[in-house]
């Protein structure tokens, strides 16, 4: 199965009829688990959440398929989002929780796509579709790179752990392309 799951993140395209659903099931996935590694980790560290702050109102997945709706990237474009995200909340500077997590998402996704697309919007129209200023996205992605240390590059193995990982947990949840 994971040879599947590469052979179809790498050749499906965007135009596609099964892009939809590849798309759709990686968010799910990507949303699902980012949710539970937030509960956890507020659980872990006790964080207690400013009585200002309200979780979100949109679940994680359904902020991430909002993204991938308005920008419609590579399927392979996800899978580097989701290694950039990984490295941003394992730099040990960061402890992930609600009041973070929309921004690291759509920040690990505007990185990936202007790394691996042809064609990408402004920061801007970014901003705007994930609910942020220009100002905080421009200040999110010079942090970012900073503390990615303006790497980018995912080695080919790296990528194809991630890609079998996702299909590790579609066979074990019986979930067919």
């Amino acid at each position: 199965m994971s040879v599947s799951l590469s052979n179809l993140i790498s050749t499906t395209s965007k135009f596609e009829n099964n892009y939809k659903r590849l798309i759709n099931l990686l968010s799910n996935i990507i949303g699902n688990t980012i949710e539970k590694s937030v509960k956890y980790e507020q659980k872990l560290n006790q964080i207690e959440l400013n009585k200002s702050f309200e979780e979100p109102k949109i679940s994680i997945a359904k902020y991430i398929r909002r993204i991938i709706k308005h920008s419609n990237p590579e399927p392979s474009t996800l899978i580097l989002a989701v290694i950039y995200f990984d490295r941003i909340c394992n730099n040990g500077k960061i402890n992930l929780c609600y009041s973070n997590v929309y921004k690291l998402i759509l920040i690990s996704l505007v990185l990936a796509i202007k790394y691996n697309e042809e064609y990408f919007e402004s920061n801007e129209f970014y901003g705007k579709v994930g609910g942020l200023t220009i100002k905080s996205i421009n200040k999110l992605e010079i942090y970012t790179l900073k503390v990615l240390k303006f790497n980018l590059y995912v080695k080919e193995e790296i990528y194809e752990t991630y890609v079998n990982q996702f299909s590790a947990f579609l066979e074990a949840n019986k979930i067919l392309l």
